[in-house]
């Protein structure tokens, strides 16, 4: 159903010999038209590309939240956008690789892969018709980059099926090809039509979003990614009505993965350009009209109109402060672009902002109310904590790494806790069978939900502790504390057991510890969303209330750009942000985060993405055609952060990992926009090229001429 689709696989002792044996076997086709505009696909009479299902729509809907209607009525200005989100995604340097091996004796299969997927096990097990304790898939695997796109479901599933029907292990490793055209690790490709009701003033009344998900040839888990928006709809603004109408089509494209964000990026690209839409209507800067509609530090908690609730923030703040690191100052900035154009170039500023929904419950899969669906329902996350007989510290988590510093949090908070030092602490990963719940690293959830679960495992191992030290001492437990490495008692300071003894004695001294207690010092804790599945009904049929993310992260960029005005070569010359992800707990990590996404962005916006011709075939599928960016076209960037804890979690911390991704896009159009705003240009599509604004341009130039 899509060029590059595998029907058939072969095991051999050699990949050469797999190739030359793949290349024999011959497949009859029946060639049917092909389906790439999404549009066309939901057309009546369009060829159906699976005839069992009957229609190219694999799901539908429309709900509204407020009063829509009153709120377009009541409109003195309704302006409409159409915003196309081309297909792109992040192509990491080591394609997906995985080796499995099946154990006759035992029924076990054993899973090494470069994976990142929640309950990868309970995958394995339902295709392989297996218990899910019989599928072992090891988590100490480093993946490296993926930003949510190695997923790698259908390879796992081939390479474990081909070692029970072989006998022996066996190993998949992709080639650039197969990872491009067939790897199942596109992101979202996605047509926007925005109406927007507003007042005479630039304050949004009303939003009416429609978004057509080319979700490729099969739904899998792309149909999902049109269910997250739902919890930040309406960006950081006050907008009180909402009418979503999402729709996923099929088509004859490879499957889309939940890359970076789950969806949420594209929403926020289609939010920010709508805003800039108002601006432009209005004649009015677009700083001005962001700080307009702003949700106000005195209004959190704030519900928005789909139920997602935010827990704090300080946007005016941040958007503030991304200003003035970019000296954003209307007269000033006319200077500056009178200089640029004195040196033959066009400089524009760009504006955007995004929220960053962090560590979701589940819930977002609401829209399609399943929660037994396979990453639905009540998502905990587990660690297992074991002081040693020595004073030595071992965590146990339960996930894959996919480069996000999780053994440099987890020791540190560990060191934080006990007051041990670094060199005491190890951190090892358990496989899926080692009895710690977990998902993956996903949704901006690890240093919210891993850290609380490493608060809260460490709190029971201490108290433990504490009760040794009391009986020790002879004092009670409120009166004791750990300090400087040892528990002292608060008014009798010379009172005092190291933080080794009371381990030793927890191992090896049953007559100094209470009598009630095992010989050990091992818990496990498995931290809760405290929203997770939270959903609420509501009227009109079919619409509903969601809140299952514990918190909000914001951020706000301020690009620089310079146009050639005869090549329209784009070069980003500064990249100014703000970031407000609550309590950083590594300061470091969150830097690496937030610069990494923010490429990706750029990436998004002017380089990447996934070409098709008008017969299905993949034009962009080696580096000479899909383009990434590298440090001749990322700029320096200059970040600043702000900080308004998150109230729900033990340390006040926000995600981090997304926000980068999801607001440049929006923010590096917005700049080539203003760069190029005597033409009196609209920007709607990503990525924007050279060659895409010489064909923009001469459109013009010819409506002109017919004018």
């Amino acid at each position: 159903r899509f060029a590059g689709e595998w029907v058939a696989a072969v095991a051999a002792t050699s990949r050469y010999l797999a190739e030359d044996a793949a290349g024999l076997v011959e497949v009859e086709y029946e060639p049917l038209p092909a389906l790439v505009d999404p549009e066309e696909a939901m057309r009546p009479g369009a060829p159906v590309l699976h005839e069992a299902h009957g229609s190219n729509i694999a799901f539908q809907t429309s709900m509204d939240f407020g009063d829509v209607d009153g709120a377009f009525r009541e409109a003195a200005h309704v302006y409409e956008g159409r915003y196309r989100w081309n297909r792109h995604s992040g192509v990491p340097l080591e394609t997906f690789g995985c080796v499995a091996s099946w154990d006759e004796i035992s029924g076990m299969v054993d899973i090494w892969a470069s994976q990142q997927n929640p309950q990868v096990n309970e995958q394995v097990a339902r295709t392989m018709r297996v218990p899910s304790n019989k599928v072992r898939v090891h988590m100490d695997v480093d993946i490296g980059g993926s930003y949510g796109n190695k997923r790698g479901r259908k390879q796992i599933f081939l390479t474990a099926a081909a070692s029970r029907m072989v006998g022996q292990p066996v190993k998949f490793i992709e080639d650039r090809l197969e990872n491009m055209a067939a790897g199942d690790a596109h992101g979202p490709d996605r047509v926007w039509k925005v109406k927007v009701a507003a007042d005479g003033q630039g304050k949004v009344l009303g939003l009416d979003l429609t978004v057509i998900d080319d979700a490729g040839a099969y739904a899998g888990r792309g149909a999902m990614q049109i269910s997250k928006p739902l919890t930040a709809l309406v960006g950081p603004y006050t907008i009180p009505a909402v009418r979503y109408s999402p729709i996923s089509v099929l088509t004859c494209k490879t499957n889309q993965a939940p890359y970076n964000g789950f969806g949420q990026a594209p929403t926020n690209f289609a939010i920010e350009r709508s805003i800039d839409l108002v601006a432009r209507g209005l004649n009015l800067d677009r700083a001005e009209v962001r700080f307009r509609n702003f949700i106000q530090p005195d209004q959190f908690p704030y519900e928005i109109p789909t139920g997602a609730t935010y827990d704090s923030g300080d946007y005016p703040t941040v958007l503030g402060k991304a200003l003035k690191l970019a000296g954003y100052d209307l007269a000033q900035m006319g200077e500056r672009k009178a200089e640029a154009r004195r040196r033959g170039k066009l400089l524009g500023v760009g504006i955007a902002t995004c929220i960053e929904p962090s560590a979701s419950g589940g819930s977002i899969y609401n829209l399609f109310n399943n929660p037994g669906m396979i990453g639905g329902g009540d998502a905990g996350e587990g660690v297992r904590l074991q002081v040693d007989v020595n004073g030595n510290v071992t965590a146990t988590i339960g996930f894959q790494s996919a480069g996000q510093g999780h053994e440099t949090t987890v020791t540190q908070l560990v060191c934080e806790t006990f007051q041990v030092k670094p060199s005491q602490v190890a951190v090892v990963r358990a496989d899926s069978t080692g009895g710690v719940p977990s998902v993956a690293t996903t949704g901006s959830r690890m240093h919210l939900m891993m850290v609380a679960a490493v608060l809260g495992a460490a709190a029971k191992i201490k108290d433990k502790m504490v009760a040794i030290a009391s009986q020790a001492l002879g004092v009670e437990s409120s009166m004791l504390e750990l300090r400087d490495g040892e528990f002292v008692a608060k008014l009798l300071p010379n009172l005092r057991i190291k933080f080794e003894e009371v381990a030793r004695i927890a191992y090896r001294r049953a007559d100094l510890r209470p009598s009630n207690f095992e010989p050990a010092l091992v818990e496990t804790y498995v931290y809760r969303n405290p929203k997770s599945g939270q959903r609420e009904d509501i009227q009109p049929e079919g619409a509903f209330k969601t809140r299952g993310f514990i918190s909000f992260a914001f951020a706000a960029h301020v690009p620089i750009v310079e146009v050639d005005p005869e090549t329209f070569e784009i070069k980003i010359t500064q990249y100014y942000l703000t970031h407000d992800c609550g309590v950083q707990i590594n300061p470091q990590i969150v830097e690496g985060l937030v610069y990494g996404g923010t490429m990706r962005g750029i990436d998004a916006a002017l380089l990447s993405q996934y070409c098709y011709s008008e017969n299905g075939q993949l034009l962009s599928q080696t580096f000479m055609d899909h383009l990434l960016s590298s440090a001749m076209e990322v700029p320096h960037i200059t970040a600043t952060d702000n900080c308004t804890p998150a109230p729900g979690h033990p340390l006040g911390a926000k995600g981090a990992g997304e926000g980068g991704y999801m607001t440049a896009p929006a923010a590096v159009l917005s700049a080539v926009e203003d760069a190029l705003s005597e033409y009196g240009l609209f920007l709607s599509d990503i990525p924007v090229t050279p060659t895409g604004l010489r064909e923009l341009m001469r459109e013009r130039e010819s409506s002109c001429d017919e004018g």
